[in-house]
């Protein structure tokens, strides 16, 4: 799939493994609309030359704009492939992570906190069997790996949702350590030696730049 983006002229193309996004800017719906649905015959025909066939009911369209902006777009948007409307989403997944029209990152909060609550419970049901050691790998694993997981990008996040994950990583702290779910969080990530959520994913931008 090496060649496909020399095939494009106004539209650009992000290749990863199998999946593939394509994706244009521009002033107004109709705009970027009529460019998608131009540059999708040479897609077609690229896949043809190449005896391959779009996947077409994984191939969704989502417009990212400003919450006004996004209130304007009509959601009945007329994108085809080979005479088959794409489905216009208001979030979808792309590589691990949850993209919403407005970048607002709350789908992906919303899933992320669903997932650490789940792993949380399995940690409470478990940890009189692990030793400390034991516990600390469970969340370096099996947690703190999903926190981590492209959190400069989705870090820009409202306060409310790094709330949100910052009480799941103090819950997780008193489980590891077995104290009282009244327990001040702070000497707990002390003796931890970990960093709160926000302040990790300041440390991860810094990193980048360094």
């Amino acid at each position: 799939m090496n060649d496909l983006p020399l095939h494009l002229n106004d539209t650009q193309i992000d290749m990863f493994a199998d999946d593939s996004t394509q994706y244009v800017s521009g002033c107004s719906v109709q705009g970027v609309q009529e460019q998608l649905s131009t540059e999708m015959l040479p897609i077609i025909q690229w896949t043809e030359t190449n005896k391959m066939v779009p996947n077409e009911q994984k191939t969704k369209a989502m417009f990212i704009a400003s919450t006004k902006k996004v209130s304007e777009i009509p959601q009945d948007l007329n994108i085809t492939i080979n005479d088959f409307q794409i489905e216009t989403v208001l979030d979808g997944r792309l590589l691990g992570i949850q993209f919403d029209q407005t970048l607002s990152w709350s789908v992906h909060i919303e899933l992320l906190c669903k997932k650490i609550s789940q792993r949380l419970g399995i940690l409470r049901r478990i940890r009189h069997h692990l030793p400390l050691n034991a516990r600390k790998a469970f969340y370096r694993c099996l947690i703190l790996s999903l926190m981590d997981y492209c959190c400069v990008i989705w870090g820009n996040t409202s306060t409310q949702n790094l709330d949100r994950l910052h009480r799941l990583q103090k819950r997780a702290a008193r489980l590891i350590l077995d104290r009282d779910h009244k327990a001040p969080s702070l000497p707990l990530f002390l003796e931890l030696g970990w960093l709160p959520v926000h302040e990790r994913i300041r440390y991860f931008r810094a990193s980048i730049y360094h």
